[in-house]
């Protein structure tokens, strides 16, 4: 093994840590993102290799499609933040994210049913995300490009192979991209992709999922493209059907989209596990992230042979990192006014005399006074009031029920948004209220507000959009001000700035949530919203 080098080596304005992956395409490093002022962001930073660096049919197709790679955002695939080259060395910078890939998960054996449908819902929805917006077909699933992340959700790494949905001409003849063993039979033949191919990809590998030994023999010799795959005989029928169709040798005989898969496998899902499986997922992930062997460093040796002129040059960067960019950046322009200058203290007065000190001493007085009052009105109010920590108010669709608002502080820019949040069930509309403990931000103040008073409105100070994440356990569907946003998690979602009302449901559960929240300027939120409990739980950080 070798020693960790005493700083990490350079690349354009990346901090390049560790070696953390090598194959035949690329290495690949953990790495920071360095801006100014010591702003520092975790992420992957992956090298083309410079054989196909010289390959210019190769840097054609991976230039091709860095605009469209770096627009792609959804929370079922690692987002790419910039594709550039340093020094002649073309790379990709990607989100870096704690968890397990499948490869590493199915060492400690096959997975239950249910991790295996959730697995392939997740990563049919965001195929058919990149198949229908962006027509974009991935051509690489396997287990290694699927990550569980810690909160037991599944990610799809890796389009930096990506190519153009077409039935003509792709890549050309002969020139073949992708993993044997997982390939469909028109890749195995050189022929122009579909979205049928990617999905043929997603059935090897929950095939392999399901039973722990891989769908079809890792070759690229021709007669590899007429293998039958074996049956999958202790694996629940609507489950085995399902990856049976998606193997099919003949394209038009699989399902022609990835919402068909991912819809069979939602279906399934809420009938058979409505409280959902991210949690035993993610213990999955963290098992399989425990027995990793130690992360060997592999930077003894350069990255890359510099010739002693760095060029850096970006191909196409995504609005994200230009945002993280722009925050830090204000950080450090934004100074903070120096105080006025204290006059001499005169060693002549005595202590009290000192005009300051007085100030200070009576300062002290009256806030400790303010504090006595509000501490005997919040104790006769207990009394008077045991069980109405939340007042009862009016939300916006006319319902009756609690009201939190969280105050914002004037200490720190931007502060806390203001939270209103209404729960309720199918049945019923019920009292809820927040753990103190589960999120150190409901130590503030409370007070009471009408649900009204939250209505959507723009910020006049700025334009600038803020930025949501929203997770809910099992899961939910997400409406933010009556517009559909998809199914959690959502990740990073630009909002403008103002009052927003977010609406959660869980069919299976028949559980529901809403929150009213007031987001700033370059403000990013997290909504954490459990759905198992009645009423929802909601925490905001």
């Amino acid at each position: 093994m070798t020693d960790l080098p005493q700083s990490p080596a350079p690349f354009g304005k990346y901090l390049l840590d560790r070696e953390i992956a090598r194959g035949g395409m690329s290495r690949v490093f953990r790495a920071r993102l360095r801006g100014p002022g010591g702003f520092e962001k975790t992420l992957v930073v992956k090298q083309i290799l410079p054989e196909l660096a010289r390959d210019q049919g190769f840097v054609e197709l991976f230039v091709k499609e860095a605009n469209t790679l770096v627009q792609m955002s959804h929370p079922g695939l690692v987002p790419v933040y910039e594709l550039g080259v340093v020094d002649g060395v073309y790379f990709l910078a990607m989100e870096w994210v704690e968890g397990a890939t499948i490869a590493e998960i199915l060492q400690s054996g096959p997975l239950p049913d249910a991790l295996v449908a959730q697995i392939g819902a997740e990563i049919a929805e965001a195929l058919r995300y990149a198949h229908e917006r962006f027509e974009i077909v991935h051509r690489d699933v396997t287990p290694r490009n699927v990550i569980i992340d810690d909160a037991g959700h599944a990610r799809l790494l890796d389009f930096g192979i990506a190519a153009k949905v077409a039935h003509t001409g792709l890549g050309g003849q002969g020139e073949l991209f992708g993993s044997p063993g997982y390939m469909a039979p028109e890749q195995l033949r050189g022929e122009a992709l579909g979205p049928e191919s990617d999905l043929f990809s997603l059935g090897a590998v929950l095939y392999e999922a399901a039973s722990g030994k891989p769908a079809l023999p890792r070759t690229t010799t021709p007669d590899a493209a007429s293998v039958r795959v074996a049956a999958l005989p202790n694996l629940e029928t609507t489950l085995a059907e399902l990856i049976a169709r998606a193997l099919e040798p003949a394209r038009t005989a699989r399902p022609q989209s990835a919402g068909e898969v991912a819809g069979t496998l939602r279906r399934w899902l809420a009938e058979r596990h409505p409280q959902g499986v991210e949690r035993e997922l993610a213990l999955r992930a963290q098992e399989a992230h425990a027995r990793r062997p130690s992360e060997v460093n592999l930077l003894s040796a350069a990255p890359h042979e510099s010739s002693g002129r760095i060029e850096v040059r970006s191909i196409a960067t995504s609005p994200v990192l230009d945002e993280l960019l722009k925050l830090a950046t204000e950080r450090i322009e934004r100074e903070l006014p120096s105080p006025p200058p204290r006059p001499p203290a005169d060693p002549e007065l005595p202590l009290m005399a000192d005009p300051e000190a007085q100030a200070t001493v009576r300062r002290y007085a009256r806030d400790l006074l303010v504090l006595i009052a509000a501490l005997i009105v919040g104790i006769y109010w207990t009394v008077r009031h045991p069980r109405a920590e939340l007042a009862e108010g009016v939300a916006a669709d006319g319902s009756i029920g609690p009201v939190l608002t969280k105050t914002q502080s004037t200490h720190e820019p931007p502060g806390p948004p203001t939270l209103i949040a209404t729960h309720s069930s199918a049945a019923n509309t019920a009292r809820t209220s927040t753990d103190a403990g589960a999120n150190p931000a409901t130590n503030a103040p409370r007070t009471t507000a009408p649900a009204d008073a939250a209505a959507p409105s723009a910020s006049s100070e700025s334009a600038k959009p803020g930025f949501l994440t929203i997770s809910a356990s099992p899961w939910a569907d997400v409406r933010i001000d009556g517009r559909v946003l998809g199914v959690t998690p959502r990740r990073h979602v630009a909002v403008a700035p103002g009052k927003h009302t977010l609406n959660l449901a869980c069919p299976p559960l028949g559980r529901q949530a809403r929150v009213q929240l007031e987001l700033h300027a370059g403000q990013s939120v997290q909504v954490l919203v459990d759905l198992h409990e009645d009423p929802a739980k909601v925490v905001l950080k």
